[in-house]
């Protein structure tokens, strides 16, 4: 056991391992952002400024891909198709239900080619964050 323990200090881990239990604790301290309302809207507007966003519709056949909202990476004119980079990791029943289980990025999020059909709920932004 005390080999053990040592391993897991070594790969950085200053938690503590109760014998036998397979379950490794380790102290977490969650981290806030602390902003006034005006900051939080001012850091919003300009993480959306220049950027379009669509919503794969519901009716989408792939639990993966359906009802989500992701940001549009390229128009292709000739074939009508969009790629969204969109999450990936959780899934939405036909009847709009989420499983969720957790986001990982950029791991969790994937490059996608939608027909132009296939998507709702196009939202641009100006070079300011504002909605057009």
């Amino acid at each position: 056991m005390q080999q053990q323990e040592s391993n897991y200090s070594l790969l950085g881990y200053r938690g503590k391992k109760p014998e036998n239990s397979g379950v490794i604790y380790i102290p977490y301290i969650p981290m806030q952002i602390v902003e006034t309302p005006e900051q939080q809207e001012a850091r919003i507007k300009q993480e959306r400024a220049g950027k379009t966003y669509a919503k794969v519709k519901l009716s989408n056949s792939n639990s993966h891909y359906r009802h989500k909202r992701g940001k549009v990476l390229e128009y292709d004119p000739k074939t009508k198709r969009y790629c969204l980079e969109i999450e990936t990791v959780n899934t939405c029943s036909e009847n709009g239900y989420y499983t969720l289980i957790g986001v990982c990025y950029p791991h969790g999020y994937e490059k996608i080619w939608f027909n132009e059909d296939e998507l709702t709920n196009f939202e641009c932004y100006d070079a300011n964050g504002d909605k057009i």
